[in-house]
């Protein structure tokens, strides 16, 4: 069962995608911009509640959260969404080229979404927190359900997670939808 975010919970997310999105501009040389049609606050027991709309081939790129807290945040893609990004934002490439910068490209967009939002909370809260390199892990839906609850069993003092859905459009078109979940200890998240 989702829990109500608080609104400042949810204007520190919507900040730090704004600010994704200009620097993700940066990378891909075109206009990006990045919408949230949902933010939740959710348990383990909801984890099909957010994933029911995704495929079944997966790209995730999970970041380790340190400092005065530690968590994990994930990035999710659609296996099927990569190469209508990488048309838009290499643009000028061929499809060699585009494959060799496919990981790279979505590990950046990763960094810059993980980024954004640790340097929001971490403002917002008084606190340090920091995040590792990315680690990209190919999976099911299946698969992404059993190791979110195996890191949700590994942390077990968590319990409750941000899930934020995104939609990001490069040069105006609707590229992919990506989702964005954050464990960290309740109390920085409500």
């Amino acid at each position: 069962m989702s829990k109500e975010l608080n609104k400042e919970t949810i204007d520190l997310v919507e900040k730090a995608f704004v600010n994704a999105a200009s620097a993700f501009r940066v990378f891909t040389r075109s206009k990006v911009e990045m919408s949230i049609p949902y933010i939740s606050m959710a348990s383990e027991h909801d984890f099909g509640d957010f994933t029911y709309h995704l495929g079944d081939k997966l790209q995730v790129f999970e970041t380790i959260v340190f400092g005065d807290t530690d968590g994990d945040s994930y990035l999710i893609i659609n296996e099927s969404d990569i190469p209508h990004l990488l048309d838009k934002a290499l643009l000028g490439m061929d499809d060699e080229q585009k494959n060799a910068l496919s990981i790279p490209l979505m590990m950046e967009l990763d960094n810059v979404l993980a980024a954004a939002t640790i340097t929001e909370f971490s403002n917002a809260l008084g606190v340090s927190i920091y995040g590792g390199v990315p680690k990209q892990i190919e999976s099911s839906k299946f698969g992404l359900i059993e190791l979110l609850k195996e890191k949700s069993a590994e942390r077990a003092k968590q319990g409750e997670y941000l899930t934020v859905g995104v939609n990001l459009k490069v040069k105006a078109e609707k590229v992919f939808d990506i989702t964005f979940v954050w464990m960290l200890p309740e109390k920085y998240l409500i």
